[in-house]
């Protein structure tokens, strides 16, 4: 996607770059992904779908084979179940969607001077793909390869690519796990429930806000004035 040139700080934001998680947060595949990974687990370990599921969810935010290695570590059947997971999440998320807020939030944080990025575990064929499809158009897009995932490597490629400090840059998910990389990296960060419950959140990452609607980023990005809708 074409990239914008820096824009000047919006005064009314306290954040100068939102990065966005993607699964579960801007789109909405995780329930299908859950299923789809309790059936791998089910057929290559035994393991009753609801514990497959509960645990995918819980080891959320990794990629499906360090989830794996969690989950069943140095079982040699870890490779084989990451690739038939992985060969059907790609059929699986040719039926996703974007939440149906998520375009309208994207537009109006970009539109008032705020750098939009994705952060995904996912491949790039899929974030793209799907961004280009949903017409979502932001200034980043970082995606999984090997050696290169969330966490420190995306928000030092973030924090490297545009200048900024680990203050300017507010952090969007829906994972324990998304919370914690913004813990371990210093930056500020909005939980998204639905993967995780309230409870979670506020029980593990006190320091951190909790919303139920994406649409309440728009209020902590732009505290003074709100939306503009």
């Amino acid at each position: 996607m074409p990239e914008r040139e820096m824009t000047e700080r919006n005064e009314d934001a306290e954040y100068k770059a939102c990065v966005f998680d993607f699964d579960g947060t801007v789109i909405d595949t995780m329930e299908c992904f859950a299923a789809t990974a309790a059936k791998v687990m089910e057929q290559s370990f035994g393991l009753e779908r609801a514990e497959g599921r509960r645990l995918y969810l819980e080891t959320s935010g990794l990629p499906f084979r360090l989830q794996l290695e969690e989950m069943f570590p140095d079982d040699l059947r870890n490779d084989e179940a990451a690739g038939v997971f992985e060969r059907a999440k790609m059929r699986d998320i040719t039926q996703a969607r974007f939440f149906p807020e998520v375009k309208g939030i994207i537009d109006e944080l970009r539109g008032r001077g705020i750098l939009v990025a994705i952060s995904s575990n996912n491949f790039a064929v899929n974030v793209n793909g799907l961004l280009g499809e949903a017409a979502i158009d932001v200034d980043l897009v970082l995606s999984y390869h090997p050696g290169f995932h969330k966490g420190d490597p995306h928000f030092l490629r973030i924090l490297a690519h545009w200048g900024l400090e680990h203050s300017q840059v507010l952090y969007i998910g829906d994972s324990i796990k998304d919370a914690l990389w913004a813990r371990e990296y210093g930056v500020d960060f909005v939980a998204r429930t639905g993967t995780a419950a309230r409870e979670m959140f506020e029980k593990a990452f006190p320091e951190f806000r909790v919303v139920d609607d994406l649409r309440d980023v728009l209020s902590i990005v732009f505290p003074d004035s709100g939306s503009s809708e």
